[in-house]
């Protein structure tokens, strides 16, 4: 009873803004579109673990765990540092297979557009431990966009 609800709040897909995703990345919290799914579902599920909001069926927890996080607030994380990379442009719902698995691997896989703060560390690895401990801390508080 809230997919209408998950699909009116998300109204375009997280990585290309291709219009009525329904297709959702249950651990990302983000609506995406068909063609996004399948580079999704390759990453594995350890990365995203992807399902159909008109085929499968949600548990009432995971969706309200998308509508906690959902396409704009999962972005705002994901893409903050997307400024810092040269070269990059978010895909458009026209872009190519290969535009859109080359963004969603950056994005989600290597975490090449998150905005690491330099209290954070000075190298990749000092930087990637602090953002792991303050995700796990905002889980265990019950604060999903506590790293926002």
């Amino acid at each position: 009873k809230l997919v209408p609800q998950l699909m009116e709040i998300n109204k375009f897909c997280a990585d290309c803004g291709a219009e009525n995703p329904d297709w959702v990345s249950l651990n990302l919290g983000v609506l995406v579109c068909i063609e996004c799914s399948g580079i999704h579902r390759s990453l594995g599920v350890h990365v995203s673990k992807v399902r159909s909001l008109k085929l499968d069926s949600l548990t009432e927890s995971e969706a309200r765990v998308i509508l906690a996080i959902g396409n704009d607030n999962a972005n705002s994380i994901w893409e903050a540092g997307t400024a810092h990379q040269k070269g990059w442009e978010k895909p458009r719902s026209d872009a190519t297979r290969k535009a859109r698995e080359e963004w969603i691997k950056s994005k989600y896989l290597w975490r090449g557009f998150l905005d690491y703060k330099d209290e954070a560390g000075k190298t990749h690895v000092e930087r990637e431990e602090k953002y792991c401990r303050d995700m796990y801390k905002a889980a265990k508080d019950c604060d999903i966009l506590g790293i926002a």
